[in-house]
C-alpha cells in the first residue's frame, strides 16, 4: 500500500500529466483530490491554473485566495504564481482594481525570486493599467483587451524595453497629439 506521500505524489503527477494533455477537468479531479489530502498551495495554483483555462475564473480567483492565504512570507516562487494567476482571473473579471494589485504585487515579489513567466506578468500589468485607465492602443480607438498583451506593439516594445533596463517602475506617458 502507497504511504500518503506516495499517494500524494501520485495524485500530482497525474494532474500535471492530464495539465500537460489539455485535459482540465482530470487535472482539477486530480489537484482537489489532493487539497483533500493534504491542502497545500502548490495544488490550489495549480487547479487554479486549470480553471484559468476552463475560464471558470470565479473558482480560479478563490483558489488563489486560498493559496495566499496558506503560503507564509516565504516560498516566493508560489506566491508570485499565486498572485499572477489572481491577476488573470481578476482581470478577466473586469475587476481592475484587483487585478492591478494583484499583478503589481507578483511583479514587485520577482525582485526577490526569478520566474521564468516574469515579462508575461510585466505584460499582463500593463494591460490591465491600459484597459483600467481606457487609454486607447497605438493605432486604434479601442482599449487594451487581456488577450492582446503578447501581439500589442506598444506593449511589447514596453516588456522589451523594461527587461533591457530592468525597469520596474511603470509610469504613464502621453500620446502626442496629432495637429
Amino acid at each position: 500500500m502507497p504511504t500518503h506521500s506516495e499517494q500524494l505524489d501520485a495524485l500530482h503527477n497525474f494532474g500535471n500529466t492530464c495539465y500537460a494533455k489539455e485535459k482540465f477537468a482530470a487535472a482539477i479531479e486530480a489537484y482537489s483530490e489532493c487539497i483533500c489530502l493534504a491542502p497545500m498551495p502548490v495544488y490550489y495554483t495549480n487547479r487554479a491554473n486549470c480553471y484559468l483555462k476552463k475560464r471558470a475564473f470565479g473558482a480560479a480567483a478563490t483558489d488563489c485566495e486560498s493559496a495566499l492565504r496558506l503560503l507564509g512570507s516565504g516560498q516566493a516562487k508560489e506566491r508570485i504564481k499565486a498572485f499572477y494567476f489572481l491577476g488573470k482571473a481578476r482581470t478577466e473579471q473586469r475587476d481592475w482594481a484587483g487585478s492591478i494589485a494583484a499583478l503589481a504585487t507578483a511583479h514587485s515579489l520577482c525582485k526577490e525570486e526569478t520566474v521564468p513567466f516574469r515579462d508575461d506578468i510585466r505584460a499582463a500589468l500593463l494591460s490591465a493599467r491600459c484597459a483600467a485607465c481606457r487609454l486607447p492602443c497605438a493605432g486604434g480607438s479601442l482599449p487594451c483587451a487581456g488577450g492582446m498583451a503578447s501581439s500589442h506593439p506598444v506593449i511589447r516594445l514596453s516588456v522589451q524595453l523594461g527587461s533591457a533596463h530592468g525597469s520596474t517602475r511603470w509610469t504613464r506617458t502621453r500620446r502626442p497629439s496629432l495637429r
